[in-house]
């Protein structure tokens, strides 16, 4: 039953313009859903790559104006400025955490970069997903592709290349855009983890270093205690 309906898709676009575009009507059910994919990908990677790109190029501005705001022991100035801005969650915690020890904070430091990170990669994996089955979803077209095309080769009992070139050449379309569409998902997805991948690297070490900061600036805060004077 399916076969046959899926023989009724790919014999309906015969009066639509032959070629390339006939070509991707034929088999709609398939090269339809890649090209809404490789849209939805697209935007994807734009909004990913532009997000990263403008947090890149503010975020070390961000973070010397808070070590500079501790370095002068302003503290509830630095929380309240960190509060909306990448990566806040993380810097509102270290500085929170002030009394701490250095190694008392590594673990906070951890679990909210975890957090951070997380973020940064909301939507990431549709670009791998969509690389990894693009071009087999494009492989399962061109096989259904043929299997109709020897269909109606034996439906009309006739052979040659003059019956099947068509059908054949129309099949093979939906593998060229599942290796199209797989080809530029994978390229973004490097791309984008390429970019967090060095924004990590900097917000880990941006964060020990503000942790460190904190550490000292907290200790000169601390009221001193009086000592014991011997007679």
């Amino acid at each position: 039953m399916l076969f046959n309906l899926l023989i009724a898709a790919d014999a309906a676009p015969e009066a639509a313009s032959g070629g390339f575009i006939h070509a991707i009507f034929s088999e709609w059910y398939i090269t339809m859903p890649m090209i809404l994919g490789s849209i939805a990908g697209l935007g994807i990677f734009l909004e990913r790559w532009w997000s990263l790109k403008k947090i890149g190029e503010t975020y070390p501005a961000f973070h010397d104006d808070i070590v500079g705001m501790v370095n002068e022991g302003k503290f509830e100035q630095a929380v309240a400025a960190a509060e909306g801005n990448f990566p806040g969650e993380l810097y509102g915690a270290i500085l929170r955490g002030r009394g701490r020890s250095l190694a008392g904070l590594l673990p906070v430091i951890e679990r909210k970069m975890a957090t951070e990170t997380e973020r940064l990669k909301r939507m990431v994996w549709i670009l791998g997903s969509l690389g990894t089955l693009a071009p087999f979803i494009g492989l399962l077209g061109t096989v259904i592709g043929i299997m109709i095309c020897f269909n109606d080769m034996a439906a009309k009992g006739g052979g040659g290349i003059a019956v099947v070139g068509a059908g054949i050449s129309s099949a093979l379309i939906a593998t060229a855009i599942g290796l199209g569409v797989g080809i530029a998902a994978v390229a973004g997805f490097n791309i984008l983890n390429v970019m967090l991948g060095h924004l990590g690297n900097q917000m880990k070490n941006n964060a020990e270093e503000l942790a460190e900061v904190v550490v000292i600036q907290s200790a000169k805060a601390a009221p001193k205690r009086p000592t014991a004077t011997g007679v």
